[in-house]
């Protein structure tokens, strides 16, 4: 066996694990991308844009350092205040 490759068996084990590990990708993505709303945040310019996964690094692109904190601010309290079936998945202390 060459260095850095694993047996059948060990490649089979990762591959079923794998596909358990997906339903949390897959649910995570559900929640976020449909259900959660983060708010509106204003950027340098003082223009107001929504706050979404995919804007989400455009704020973190930002000079201000107030306006790069804010994205990280309203989601985490977003999932903290979210009250859906999908709270279990996601647990922020």
């Amino acid at each position: 066996m060459r260095p850095h490759v694993l047996s059948e068996r060990e490649e089979r084990l990762l591959a079923l694990g794998a596909v358990a590990l997906e339903g949390y990708d897959d649910a995570f993505s559900q929640l976020t991308n449909v259900d959660m709303k983060f708010g509106i945040l204003r950027d340098e310019k003082g223009r107001e844009r929504p706050l979404t996964q995919s804007t989400y690094s455009s704020f973190l692109l930002q000079r201000d350092r107030q306006v790069r904190s804010r994205p990280s601010s309203n989601s985490t309290k977003n999932f903290r205040t979210t009250n859906t079936p999908w709270q279990p998945l996601f647990p922020i202390r």
